[in-house]
């Protein structure tokens, strides 16, 4: 006698659902201003990078990496924990390029 048992997807952890839900929650009514907000925040990160002063173009690199994460969490890390991801998507990609940017230290 065999048994058929459905195959369960498997699916992002519960502490990445349970994030996603949240701020899917959270900007299901205030889409206009996360738009905003995001759209800022990359005018910032793309003006600091011709700011002569070194702290700035710092500033701008870090606030790159925090959207770069931020957006990164967004697309789930990429499914990279649901076993079908091809690849990690754009999140790690985004932060190398912010950090290619880092201005080198003149000796």
């Amino acid at each position: 006698m065999s048994y058929w048992f459905p195959l369960k997807p498997e699916g992002p952890p519960d502490w990445l659902a349970w994030a996603d839900s949240r701020l899917a929650a959270l900007l299901g009514q205030h889409g206009l201003l996360a738009s905003v907000v995001l759209a800022a925040a990359l005018a910032l990160i793309a003006a600091g990078v011709f700011v002569p002063a070194r702290r700035g173009q710092q500033a701008a690199i870090v606030l790159a990496l925090l959207v770069a994460a931020a957006l990164w969490l967004a697309q789930g890390l990429g499914g990279i924990f649901t076993g079908m991801a091809t690849d990690p998507d754009s999140g790690p990609l985004l932060a190398l390029l912010a950090l290619s940017f880092w201005p080198r230290r003149l000796a």
